[in-house]
């Protein structure tokens, strides 16, 4: 939902209203139907959109160590995306790639193990 109004921001800016007038608007449309706690991920889905259509996406692939690079650009395929250590990551690695995440981190497969248990 929040890319729509993304989108629809990008559309406003693109026919000539200016930035402020535009983000006025959307918080209106958005408060108008109750909707105004969408505002901060619409501004991030905006930010995703903006560098998607100026080509500054990178591919980005998180580790648990600096360490661990090396082994997760070779199961991931990606030998040139950028790496970032994500101490919230115990072990693996997640890959984002524009708009889709592969992620073979540890955590996640705890955090599945963990649902099925509480549920």
């Amino acid at each position: 939902m929040e890319r729509a109004y993304a989108r629809a921001l990008l559309q406003l800016i693109q026919n000539g209203m200016a930035h402020a007038d535009a983000v006025r608007t959307v918080a209106k449309v958005l408060e108008s139907k109750g909707r105004s706690a969408l505002m901060p991920k619409v501004a991030r889905a905006f930010n995703r959109l903006i560098q998607r259509e100026s080509g500054k996406i990178t591919n980005t692939l998180f580790v648990a160590k600096e360490h661990h690079a090396s082994r997760a650009h070779k199961e991931s395929g990606e030998h040139d995306a950028r790496v970032v250590v994500d101490p919230t990551l115990i072990g693996g690695w997640r890959l984002v790639k524009s708009d889709s995440l592969v992620d073979v981190s540890w955590k996640k497969h705890l955090l599945s193990i963990y649902n099925r248990i509480a549920a």
